[in-house]
């Protein structure tokens, strides 16, 4: 997660990590990016919506 927050860090203010990354979190932060974590794999339909709705959500859309 941070090797990709680190990629992005100059096009992006924002990323969506996995809970699985929560020590990683400050660390990104440090990149200067808002960190949302949630549990972002999606083995079907309902955790598909579930991740749509929570980045939907933090956006305020």
């Amino acid at each position: 997660a941070y090797g990709l927050a680190k990629m992005y860090s100059d096009v992006c203010s924002n990323i969506v990590v996995d809970t699985k990354d929560r020590l990683l979190v400050k660390k990104i932060q440090s990149l200067d990016m808002k960190v949302y974590e949630t549990k972002i794999t999606m083995n079907n339909k309902l955790a598909e919506d579930a991740l749509a709705n929570f980045i939907l959500k933090q956006i305020h859309v």
